[in-house]
């Protein structure tokens, strides 16, 4: 949008961008809250969210080292599902684990799933037809955002990092951070970027992009991430 139509719009009337996001999300039976632009690694794409629930559930799928891929782009989840997979509720996220798993979500807070009674019924619909399909299906809630509380926060900061270096090769770097993880099962952040003396921006997108391919075990839940974060190279199983 050019600089001059935003500051002549009138402050109460959202701007014409957002009008649109919240009619889309209207259309998906979503009241929008807060509108969030977001880059996701994982998936190297852009992504439009409508709350701060919905924030909770992508920061959730970026940081969960176990989740090799996913997909907010609802309509193309429904079309992907086709007439027989989707006959209920509306999927937010079709998630895809290393495991081989394949799982529907729906974000909604718990408080709209225990008072609307149609709710749950077209929930209960579209949990059997996903197990027909081969999906598993779920509500992402605030209590999952609680109870992931510690490495959603981390990924705030981790996220940022990724998307300023979205433009950046690592792959050399990469291979570099494997090999010396090898034979060193103890190691934290800091002594690993001593070892490869460069730049610390880079070795710290490369190892977390290692984690997000399930290469790299790096504890997000107990604390803050530091220096003193431990690490490892994952041992396949």
């Amino acid at each position: 949008m050019d600089a001059s139509q935003i500051l002549s719009a009138r402050g109460r009337k959202p701007l014409r961008p957002a009008s649109a996001v919240r009619a889309a999300a209207a259309k998906r039976g979503k009241h929008a809250g807060n509108i969030c632009y977001v880059y996701g690694e994982k998936t190297q794409s852009n992504w439009t969210l409508v709350s701060d629930l919905e924030l909770a559930n992508f920061l959730d799928l970026e940081s969960d080292s176990s989740v090799k891929t996913y997909n907010l782009n609802t309509d193309r989840v429904i079309a992907q599902l086709g007439s027989e997979g989707y006959q209920g509720s509306k999927p937010d996220a079709l998630v895809t684990y290393f495991s081989g798993m394949e799982e529907m979500r729906e974000v909604k807070y718990q408080k709209d799933i225990d008072t609307d009674l149609r709710a749950q019924h077209q929930a209960e619909v579209q949990r059997e037809a996903a197990r027909k399909c081969g999906f598993q299906w779920r509500h992402y809630t605030e209590a999952d955002a609680k109870a992931n509380y510690c490495r959603i926060m981390n990924w705030l900061r981790i996220g940022g990092a990724l998307r300023e270096a979205k433009s950046h090769h690592t792959e050399p770097l990469e291979k570099t951070i494997c090999a010396w993880l090898k034979d060193r099962p103890h190691v934290d952040l800091a002594q690993l970027n001593v070892a490869m003396g460069c730049e610390w921006r880079l070795s710290f997108v490369a190892i977390f992009r290692l984690f997000q391919r399930g290469r790299l075990d790096i504890d997000l839940s107990s604390g803050p991430l530091t220096w003193r974060t431990p690490l490892a190279l994952r041992r396949k199983k």
